[in-house]
């Protein structure tokens, strides 16, 4: 078995770069595949807020009014010690309302030459946006001493399934909610996200 290549039906000079082996008694070719650089703008939302009261809303992502979002990682961890140990639920739902009265964040650009996100967050909001579907729930354990490593959680996209989508529309949005109330905690965190017409 050697490195090969088999020839594309434009004509003769090019070629696919291919790698010959043997499955159930068949020669095969396998195509090699350099992959390019990604090229939708991608943002990062870096946030911290109180878990303190319940069921807030502690980030709220809602889109912008012509692009579609697509959520490529999720990260949480525990930033401040809790007066007594405990374990938040989280959870990221669906809002079908934009929440009002937060602190607004401003998503930042991984490529300077890429334009402002279309899409938009806050933390906290006051009024909260419109709960629908709950897409993902985790435990989040809150430390009363430190050190309190490993008590985070990451959510991150894979080839193998779909991001989580938010469509086009500034009524269509996502939050990350904390249900517990744990006196004295914070959380920081960030949400990485690209944007796209299709």
């Amino acid at each position: 078995m050697a490195d090969q290549t088999i020839k594309i039906n434009e004509g003769t000079g090019k070629g696919l770069h291919t790698w010959e082996r043997l499955i159930g008694g068949v020669t095969l070719q396998d195509e090699i595949i350099l992959q390019g650089e990604h090229n939708l703008p991608t943002y990062v939302i870096p946030f911290g807020a109180s878990v303190a009261t319940g069921n807030d809303h502690l980030l709220q992502i809602m889109a912008g009014s012509s692009l579609n979002v697509r959520i490529r990682e999720i990260y949480l961890s525990q930033d401040t010690l809790a007066t007594t140990a405990n374990r938040d639920s989280i959870q990221v739902i669906r809002l079908t309302t934009a929440g009002t009265g937060g602190s607004a964040i401003t998503p930042q650009k991984h490529d300077p030459a890429d334009a402002a996100s279309g899409a938009t967050a806050q933390t906290l909001p006051s009024t909260k946006g419109t709960e629908g579907t709950t897409l993902i729930q985790f435990l989040l354990p809150m430390a009363q001493t430190a050190p309190f490593p490993g008590l985070v959680y990451q959510w991150q996209h894979t080839a193998f399934q779909k991001p989580l989508m938010i469509a086009a529309g500034t009524a269509n949005g996502l939050a990350i909610k904390s249900l517990a109330a744990i006196a004295a905690a914070t959380v920081r965190g960030y949400v990485i996200f690209d944007e796209s017409s299709f």
